[in-house]
């Protein structure tokens, strides 16, 4: 509680799959967690976090080809989730931190998903993107760490064209600077056509306070 990760991937990576597979896994562990899609619908995030949580293929499950078992696997699951998980797409205005977190506290969520950076409001005026990103990142580390109100918030990040070369890097991180500075852990998401053709992809954990 408290600590904020910062998750980062060129586009079409899997970041957004990434961070509802993560809400799938809070949720089986107990705790609420509330997702915040700026990007993605309603439906198609509940439909991404229902199929994680209870095993059924995604992909089926979007063209209507589950079986007779995974059908009520799925119904289980989203009777189980009922109430478990929040995923909500605020509208323009009430993008801020203030306004995400004070959601998260009404609706007693206990572990904050964000997708993503590129699409928070700053809540004041900023001279640059760089300013923008900074404005948020220092605004969002400070609200979910007050005393007596903290909660763990994985916040995705958009990184820039080099890393589908190179690999990721603090450095990858658009205007990384403050990222670098605030976050408790950074992760990356790398994958290349060998390893999208296997199903697989590469984490590495960029910054964690906490271990090497």
């Amino acid at each position: 509680p408290g600590e904020l990760v910062v998750l980062g991937a060129f586009s079409g990576v899997g970041k957004t799959m990434f961070a509802l597979h993560a809400a799938a896994q809070a949720a089986k562990r107990g705790h609420h967690p509330l997702v915040y899609t700026l990007e993605m619908s309603i439906p198609e995030c509940e439909d991404r976090i229902d199929a994680m949580y209870s095993g059924v293929s995604y992909n089926r499950l979007t063209r209507g080809n589950l079986s007779i078992d995974e059908g009520r696997a799925l119904h289980d699951a989203q009777e189980e989730l009922r109430g478990l998980v929040h995923v909500e797409r605020p509208d323009e205005g009430e993008r801020t931190v203030a306004s995400l977190c004070a959601r998260a506290r009404q609706v007693g969520a206990d572990y904050l998903f964000v997708d993503q950076l590129s699409f928070m409001e700053p809540g004041q005026r900023v001279l640059s993107l760089k300013e923008h990103h900074g404005v948020i990142i220092k605004a969002l580390k400070t609200e979910i760490s007050r005393p007596g109100m903290e909660i763990p918030c994985l916040l995705v990040a958009q990184a820039n064209r080099d890393s589908l070369k190179e690999g990721l890097t603090l450095s990858s991180f658009s205007n990384a600077t403050e990222i670098e500075a605030t976050v408790d852990a950074a992760l990356g998401l790398h994958r290349n056509k060998d390893m999208r053709n296997n199903r697989c992809m590469q984490l590495d954990i960029l910054k964690s306070r906490r271990s090497d």
